[in-house]
């Protein structure tokens, strides 16, 4: 069945609109995204035509993600050109005003899901035409030799990083390019309490948990 549905705009003006969907295949314990393209509206705002087939799936040519999709955020590309010094980094060694770090990476999107496996994937899929897997996380959430599920994942305002919750009572934060960890809060502890829902500040100076 599908559990988790994410509209996905574009960053520019075209009138394509995409739609995302987690299938999870609980006979397999395995699960899958579809993108569908939604159809434009007319000139009274009713869409054209229904959708018949999805566009792009992931991870592609039939294969399917071990476990279950728990949730699934699309870190969307900043009003502005936020590079990695703007958005956090402790990285205060350099004055260079190039844009070395600001390559335009986030332009596209980035689909991030979290599994019931413990694993968090990273994948491109803007524009519905291109689904590239960009890195995977594994165990990141696992304790004392056990692998748990990770529940949450929650993209900050500005799409540049990403905060991930689970089983085992930790909130880690990303790099959203690369998925290079940035902070680790919470016990790292078995029976400390599940992390179940995250929050960003607009200004992303703290995490609501």
């Amino acid at each position: 069945g599908i559990v988790k549905c994410l509209w996905m705009p574009r960053s520019d003006d075209s009138a394509d609109e995409y739609l995302a969907t987690a299938h999870v295949m609980p006979e397999r314990d395995t699960s899958r995204v579809l993108v569908w393209r939604i159809p434009p509206r007319d000139a009274h705002g009713r869409k054209g035509r229904d959708i018949t087939g999805y566009a792009r799936e992931f991870p592609g040519k039939g294969r399917e993600l071990d476990g279950r999709i728990t949730d699934m955020v699309l870190a969307v590309r900043p009003m502005k050109s936020v590079s990695k010094r703007d958005s956090g980094s402790s990285d205060d060694s350099s004055d260079d005003s190039s844009d070395d770090d600001d390559d335009g990476f986030l332009e596209d999107g980035v689909l991030v899901l979290s599994g019931s496996g413990g694993w968090i994937r990273g994948t491109t899929c803007m524009d519905g035409k291109t689904m590239s897997p960009l890195w995977t996380l594994t165990d990141e959430h696992s304790t004392l030799g056990s692998m748990h599920a990770v529940h949450r994942v929650v993209s900050a305002p500005s799409g540049a990083r990403f905060a991930s919750g689970g089983e085992d009572g930790t909130v880690r934060v990303w790099d959203t390019e690369d998925a290079t960890a940035m902070g680790t809060f919470g016990h790292i502890a078995e029976g400390r309490g599940r992390v179940w829902s995250i929050a960003w500040s607009e200004d992303e100076s703290f995490l609501l948990v």
